[in-house]
């Protein structure tokens, strides 16, 4: 089998102080979470296509400021802000495969905002392609940035954890 090389690039060590790390944690788990969040697939069965839990951040400016601030400086990039939101799966909650966007150069930012995990408790980012399934662990203070028409899902964590898995979403469009 030929390895698949897909354009992802995987960032460690985000946020440099723990002190970043406790800000994004406080924010994610207070109020304003909401339930009934879907990824857009184009498909009849949409039964397929459960719901999520999702938190709205374009106001935050934690995330519009100071995190994205860190993304164009990691990144080496210029970017504006379309959406920024976290999502949330709960124990045995995957999402439904799809792509963010088909419609110009867009990118998402993908952070892994838990701030424990345990390689027995599943949790990937896995991408489809070419008939494979290449999964992407979702480590503390890490995270990926991949073109938008990439089909990709969120597994939810297994039994073993009972935390919401948390991702923070940065849906990007490239400036120069």
């Amino acid at each position: 089998m030929k390895k698949l090389k897909l354009p992802i690039t995987i960032f460690r060590n985000v946020f440099q102080t723990k002190e970043e790390i406790l800000e994004c944690d406080s924010i994610l788990r207070g109020p304003g979470w909401r339930f009934g969040f879907k990824s857009y697939v184009e498909e009849e069965d949409n039964f397929k296509n459960l719901p999520s839990w999702k938190l709205q951040l374009d106001d935050e400016p934690f995330f519009t400021d100071h995190m994205f601030s860190v993304i164009k400086e990691i990144t080496g990039m210029n970017f504006e802000i379309l959406e920024v939101y976290c999502n949330g799966n709960t124990y045995t909650q995957d999402g439904h495969p799809h792509t963010d966007d088909v419609h110009g150069e867009t990118h998402t930012f993908l952070y892994y905002a838990n701030t424990q995990w345990n390689l027995t408790w599943g949790g990937q980012t896995v991408f489809l392609a070419e008939g494979q399934r290449i999964g992407i662990d979702p480590i503390p203070n890490s995270a990926i940035l991949f073109e938008t028409h990439l089909e990709h899902y969120g597994e939810a964590y297994n039994q073993f954890c009972r935390d919401l898995r948390m991702t923070v979403c940065y849906k990007l469009k490239k400036i120069n």
